[in-house]
Order: structure tokens, then C-alpha cells, then sequence
């Protein structure tokens, strides 16, 4: 049940308010403890304890076997800056390959000793100089170009826009690890979510569109994997015009996310509802295609839908 306090005025200048006793008994804090306070986006106050960005480094340690890369991952996800990998069930020896080529996904873990039974990976990204919101939209861009590479090679019949496609997905996927990774820091770091000014209901966003964005770019992929086993590309007007209605649709749908109006992502919608695959020839060589193509319509419906819940037009 929340208290009122008055406040007081000392010294000419300075305003006071007293802190409730059994809090301060609770939090055993005492005379000359630190306290860190924040405004809130609302214009009302945080109190925390301790002193702004404290510098601690978490350490955890894994063995070698046969689950080491994903054990590896998800103590990237769980944000630790120190991971030491030891011989286990396994000789290390023998997953030193594929530890890796893990850490080619893993954004700022390094490897700083290695060993024939011992490696330690340290994290070299400061938490306060990655910005999440950036991160996300750079996750958007490399997507868009990705879908424009296989518009431009169904357009000129020339496959070798498509080979990048790959290689802008695994570029994705390092930054949605490392998205997911800086939301979990900023959730338990206060100081850190004040620095960028971005609220916890807004974590939860980022996290469900960030998703949603690599989701996204697997689609894109599958697609120009498909592509590349054809002797020649599709040359159908239907095939064209749906990859540029989805790409029109996810460009209304990211538009209404970032710049937080409900009007682009009801468009978005519109034109979802518009795209009519039934017209299109049962070609069993277009079937993965126009598969991942649904997929990747679905994935930007979710996006839409989060912005006409999350925002009101103005």
C-alpha cells in the first residue's frame, strides 16, 4: 500500500523526503548507504540501491560432450562474460572445431587462453555502449536487403545475388543472439535500461519483433536456397508479384514498429489480406517457395499485430 510523504524543505534549497523505516530495515541499509534514483518515463521516481553501473563480471564454466555448443549458446544468452570450457565427457580436443565456429554467431565472446584441455572465452562488448533498439533495426535492414537481392534475380534470371542471401542470414542470426542477450543484461542491470531509455514493457517488444525479424530472414534464406536448385528461375509474373507484395508488407509492418504508429501496420495487414496464392501454377518445384512465402507473411502479420496493440495512431 503506497504512503505519503511530504516534502521538506532544509538549508534554503534542498528538498527532502523521508524513506520508510521498515524498508531501510529490510534492505539493511544504514547511514551513508548509496541510493540511485531515476525518473520514469510517467515523470514518477525509482529508488535502487548501490551505486550506478557497477562492473562485475560473471563467470561460469562447461565441459566438453556432446551438448557443448548449445550449453556455449546459452550461456551467451544468459549473459555471462566469462565461460571456461573444460575436458568433460569429451576431450575439448576433439569440439575445439565446432566450439568455433559457435562462437562465429556469439557477437563479442572471444577466446582469450587456449589450451589442448582448457580454453576461456571472455565477452569484450561494454553492455552500455550496445544499443538494442539499433540492434534491431540493423536486424531489419539486413532482411530487406536480403528479400531485394531475390526480387533482383527474379527480375534479371541471374542466380548470384542469391548465394549472399546465406551468408546476410548467419549475420541475423549474431544479431538476434546478441539482441536477446543485451535484453536480459538491462532487465537486471536498472542503470543500463535508464542509459538507454527504454522501459521493460518495451524489452518484451523488442524481444517478440526481434524474433519475428530472424524468423524473417530463415524464410528469406529457405527461399533462395530453393531458387538456387532450379536449373532456371522462375520467369511466372505471380512469383514476382508476391515477393513484392511481401516485401511491401513487411516495409508497412517494421515502419509501424519503429516509428510507433498503428497506421502502417494496419496497412500492412490490408495488404496481407490481398495476396492471393491460389492463383499461382502447382508446380512442385514452386512449392517450397511459395511455402516459405506464407511463412514469411505470417511472421510479419505477428509484427503488425504487435504494433496496433502496442500503439495508437495519431
Amino acid at each position: 500500500m503506497a504512503e505519503v510523504r511530504k516534502i521538506q524543505k532544509t538549508g534554503g534549497s534542498t528538498y527532502i523526503v523521508s524513506l520508510p523505516k521498515k524498508w531501510i530495515v529490510r534492505q539493511k541499509l544504514s547511514k551513508g548507504a548509496s541510493l540511485l534514483l531515476s525518473e520514469n518515463g510517467d515523470g514518477s521516481l525509482s529508488v535502487r540501491i548501490g551505486k550506478q553501473n557497477p562492473k562485475t563480471l560473471s563467470e561460469t564454466e562447461i565441459f566438453a560432450g556432446p551438448n557443448v555448443e548449445r550449453h556455449l549458446l546459452e550461456k551467451y544468452l544468459l549473459g555471462y562474460d566469462i565461460v571456461k570450457v573444460s575436458d568433460g565427457k569429451e576431450s575439448l580436443e576433439k569440439r575445439k572445431k565446432e566450439l568455433k565456429n559457435t562462437l562465429r554467431f556469439l557477437l563479442g565472446y572471444e577466446i582469450m587462453e587456449e589450451a589442448s584441455n582448457r580454453i576461456v572465452i571472455h565477452n569484450l562488448l561494454n553492455p552500455s555502449e550496445i544499443s538494442i533498439s539499433k540492434s534491431v533495426r540493423r536486424m531489419y535492414t539486413i532482411v530487406s536487403v536480403m528479400h531485394k537481392d531475390i526480387i533482383k534475380s527474379l527480375k534479371t534470371g541471374s542466380k548470384t545475388l542469391l548465394k549472399d542471401v546465406a551468408q546476410r542470414d548467419e549475420e541475423v542470426n549474431r544479431l538476434y543472439f546478441l539482441v536477446v542477450r543485451q535484453i536480459r543484461k538491462v532487465l537486471e542491470t536498472p542503470s543500463l535500461m535508464d542509459h538507454e531509455k527504454i522501459s521493460a514493457p518495451d524489452c518484451i517488444d523488442y524481444r517478440l519483433v526481434a524474433r519475428f525479424i530472424e524468423q524473417m530472414g530463415d524464410s528469406l534464406q529457405s527461399i533462395a536456397e530453393s531458387l538456387l536448385t532450379l536449373k532456371k528461375l522462375p520467369r511466372q509474373k505471380q512469383v514476382l508479384n508476391y515477393m513484392e507484395n511481401s516485401y511491401e508488407m513487411h516495409q508497412m509492418a517494421s515502419r509501424g514498429f519503429f516509428k510507433k504508429k498503428e497506421l502502417f501496420a494496419l496497412e500492412a495487414i490490408s495488404l496481407g489480406k490481398n495476396i492471393k496464392y491460389d492463383k499461382i501454377s502447382e508446380s512442385k518445384d514452386l512449392a517450397p517457395i511459395i511455402h516459405n512465402l506464407i511463412k514469411l507473411n505470417d511472421y510479419t502479420q505477428d509484427l503488425a499485430d504487435i504494433v496496433r496493440t502496442e500503439y495508437i495512431s495519431e
